[in-house]
């Protein structure tokens, strides 16, 4: 179990592959606290899979991967709630918008009214009305919403499970440069206190 405060994420002499295909070899990189890291790279290149490793969803060939100086290559992850991982598929559960964004069915006011917060700041103000600590809604919401929203309340999802690393893949695919840009203000603030990691194959994106 992680319980303590995350500064550090430590690949040493990593090296993964699918059969015959080399995704990285002897890769030696430490990942800190307060900043964004961008894992850039064209469809099939390991963007997703590096992410994977550095989540502990899989496991590493041959090396070593660290949290600040303990040794986790052996071991299933507990991470204690501290990161909060998204997909390129923006997959949304058939239940409440609250079970949606916390994925538990018992959840705070000041929980809610922080998501509430999100969801005006993403342009997701018209499904604020269907967030209750009560669960009072019970049905899905796939049916009314863009891609684009979609991936937006991936990213609120995001953010409100992780509280000290955030992995997002291919966050922004769907989204036109307004809310683009409004995500990427956001977690240039949240850097702060967490270490981000936010794949793309978009280089315009590199200069956050």
């Amino acid at each position: 179990i992680v319980n303590f405060s995350i500064n550090k994420i430590s690949l040493k002499n990593a090296n993964f592959n699918y059969g015959n295909n080399i995704i990285f070899k002897n890769l030696n990189y430490n990942f800190y606290k307060g900043k964004i890291y961008g894992i850039y790279g064209e469809s099939g290149k390991g963007k997703t899979t590096l992410m994977m490793i550095l989540s502990g969803l899989l496991k590493l060939k041959t090396g070593n991967f660290k949290i600040n100086d303990s040794d986790f290559t052996k071991y299933n992850i507990n991470w204690n709630n501290k990161i909060g991982v998204m997909s390129q598929y923006n997959i949304m559960i058939d239940d409440s918008l609250t079970q949606t964004l916390f994925l538990d069915t018992q959840v705070s006011k000041k929980s809610i009214k922080k998501a509430k917060e999100y969801l005006k700041q993403f342009n997701l103000k018209k499904i604020i009305k269907y967030l209750s600590p009560k669960r009072d809604y019970q049905y899905s919401l796939n049916g009314m919403l863009s891609g684009g929203e979609k991936q937006r309340l991936s990213i609120i999802r995001t953010i409100l499970l992780g509280s000290e690393i955030l992995f997002f893949d291919e966050p922004t695919a769907s989204l036109d440069k307004n809310n683009e840009l409004l995500v990427l203000k956001e977690l240039i603030k949240l850097k702060k206190n967490k270490i981000v990691f936010f794949s793309t194959n978009k280089k315009d994106l590199e200069r956050y």
